[in-house]
């Protein structure tokens, strides 16, 4: 009898895990995005992320992104009623063998969670002595709640 209640009660209690742990992973959901600029020459000499949610702070980063060229590429309008800018900055490089870019978004409505990958080249590879500062500009539909980033190193093995 004691192995038959035991057993009940192991059996009730992965079942109430289960329910749970898939109800809990149906509350995070996919946030989808736009590549608005990504590029290995411009930026910011530290590593940054920004999360941008009017026309001012838009203008101050692409200003200071584009500070060193001559000529400004034509800036994307963005609608900050309906959309949020994310960028992230790699920083300073000494060589052309990095880049960053935002791999996937997720949120549980209360948070949202941004996924980075920042890639290096390994010892192997070939790359050219030039500073470079890679970053990366997102688009996503307006979100006020908070955001974390969670960021990844890779780095490529060249053989």
């Amino acid at each position: 009898m004691n192995l038959i209640l035991t057993s009940l009660i192991f059996i009730s209690c992965t079942l109430f895990y289960s329910c749970n742990s898939s109800e809990k992973s149906s509350n995070i959901k996919d946030i989808s995005f736009e590549v608005i600029r990504e590029v290995n020459y411009g930026g910011y000499e530290e590593s940054k992320v920004w999360v941008i949610q009017n026309n001012e702070d838009y203008q101050t980063v692409m200003n200071k992104v584009y500070e060193n060229l001559d000529q400004r590429p034509v800036v994307p309008d963005v609608d900050f009623t309906k959309s949020t800018l994310i960028a992230v900055f790699m920083g300073a490089k000494k060589s052309d063998g990095y880049s960053i870019q935002v791999e996937n978004i997720n949120s549980d409505n209360k948070t949202m969670t941004v996924n980075v990958k920042e890639t290096s080249s390994g010892k192997n590879c070939k790359v050219g002595s030039v500073m470079t500062h890679p970053f990366q500009i997102i688009k996503i539909n307006k979100f006020n709640e908070l955001i974390k980033f969670n960021t990844v190193k890779e780095t490529k093995d060249c053989n």
